[in-house]
């Protein structure tokens, strides 16, 4: 990052964070790593991992605090960037996807439901149309 202060204030809010995680206090985390996605994503010489790393972080705090549609929304940016990055079978991915999953089940029993549906209506869509 070329911003020393910007670089200076993740650094704080680092430290912060790591301190209060100890500690139990994860709202507190929870801001901390909000602001630091802010600052990270405000730089524009950020590189994509460390974005990831950030919004994967921010995710599993989310999930911590059971706030779930909001670590979906990391960790899904965070996938993605990852799978752009490495490729679907890396390691990086691979343990991205698992823990999406792990907080998702429901929505992923709903998306091979919905899937399920789909083949079998396009299976019966010839008996249907006689």
């Amino acid at each position: 990052m070329a911003n020393t202060q910007v670089t200076a204030e993740i650094q704080r809010l680092s430290k912060l964070s790591e301190q209060c995680s100890r500690s139990g206090d994860y709202m507190t985390v929870y801001c901390c790593s909000k602001r630091i996605l802010d600052l990270v994503e405000s730089e524009p010489t950020t590189k994509k991992e460390e974005l990831a790393q950030k919004l994967f972080d921010l995710g599993l705090i989310c999930t911590a605090l059971d706030y779930t549609p909001e670590a979906e929304r990391c960790l899904t940016r965070a996938l993605t960037i990852y799978k752009s990055l490495f490729g679907d079978e890396h390691k990086t991915v691979t343990d991205t996807r698992r823990f999406l999953e792990k907080i998702q089940p429901e929505v992923m029993v709903k998306n091979q439901t919905h899937r399920k549906q789909t083949s079998f209506t396009k299976q019966m869509q010839p008996a249907l149309s006689a």
